[in-house]
């Protein structure tokens, strides 16, 4: 099994809530989050918060119809998560926005044909005063954004699960995130 550790000692001593995933998946989806899991130390996933509470989400063109997710990317070798966090939450959505808390982290390990592959997600929350989101990196591809209450993360996750090939993989990857955070502020 390829297991990616945890090298982030400023969460140590922390508390926060953490979640395993285990995830059945194709060989093409494993293989993909081999090659993610290479290349980075986890990632995180943003819930851009504004003041009346509904959380940012984001589109991309060459997802399927109707597929929202919160805000996510990869923290960087000799990147602590929540620098990636302050970083990602600009490249993706150009909002002034401040830490508030560390969510928690949820783990996954996925399993295929091909072997085990784990990985790790580091939850944030930032808040925002809102405006007109814009990504800063134009290599993020992002086609819009909407705003959410919490709860509607639920029906985001449920979404996500029922993406048709070759997107269930990824769908099932993904939702666990929306269904953690609607549960930590729903």
């Amino acid at each position: 099994m390829e297991y990616l550790s945890f090298p982030w000692p400023e969460l140590e001593g922390k508390n926060f809530p953490i979640r395993h995933q285990e995830i059945r998946s194709g060989a093409d989806f494993y293989r993909a989050m081999v090659e993610k899991a290479s290349k980075c130390n986890g990632e995180v996933v943003l819930a851009l918060r504004r003041p009346d509470g509904r959380l940012l989400l984001h589109t991309k063109p060459f997802y399927p119809p109707h597929t929202w997710r919160l805000p996510s990317g990869g923290i960087r070798i000799g990147e602590s998560p929540e620098e990636a966090a302050c970083r990602e939450v600009e490249e993706e959505t150009g909002l002034s926005a401040r830490p508030e808390r560390l969510l928690g982290v949820l783990t996954y390990t996925l399993r295929s044909e091909a072997g085990e592959v784990s990985f790790a997600s580091v939850l944030f929350l930032f808040r925002t005063e809102g405006g007109r989101p814009a990504p800063r990196d134009t290599g993020e591809r992002i086609g819009g954004y909407r705003w959410v209450k919490p709860k509607g993360l639920y029906r985001v996750a449920a979404h996500l699960r029922r993406l048709p090939l070759p997107w269930r993989d990824w769908g099932y990857f993904r939702a666990p995130a929306h269904d953690f955070v609607a549960a930590v502020l729903g």
